[in-house]
């Protein structure tokens, strides 16, 4: 039953490196939409950083597990870095300048903040 589905006993689980990995790639586009959203309105801004949040931790922190009194003293609180927050923030703002310099390009020069940003 298992082995028509695909799935196979022997298969490795990933390791914690390429779960993280996966993670912050599916986090680029949503980077990139958001940094879309914030360049055509900029009062979109304050979507941000409950977006960023929610990209370190897609469903919400979990409860702390009950640890044995082996993991008592070696047991850590997960809990959102800032070093994954600042690099997520830090691709945010390379996309929105990215957009920023193709704007200034395509319109000859800043007039499209005024046009854009003018209402806000």
């Amino acid at each position: 039953m298992f082995a028509s589905q695909g799935t196979h006993l022997s298969d490795p689980l990933p390791s914690k490196k390429n779960l993280k990995l996966r993670k912050l790639g599916k986090s680029s586009p949503a980077l990139l939409f958001a940094s879309l959203l914030v360049h055509s309105s900029l009062t979109c801004i304050l979507l941000v950083p409950p977006l960023l949040l929610l990209l370190i931790h897609p469903t919400g922190p979990a409860p702390p597990p009950i640890p044995t009194n082996e993991e008592k003293d070696t047991l850590e609180p997960k809990c959102a870095s800032v070093k994954e927050l600042s690099l997520l923030f830090v691709e945010f703002l390379a996309y929105m300048a990215v957009l920023s310099i193709l704007s200034f390009f395509l319109v000859d020069g800043w007039t499209w903040i005024e046009r854009t940003w003018g209402a806000v």
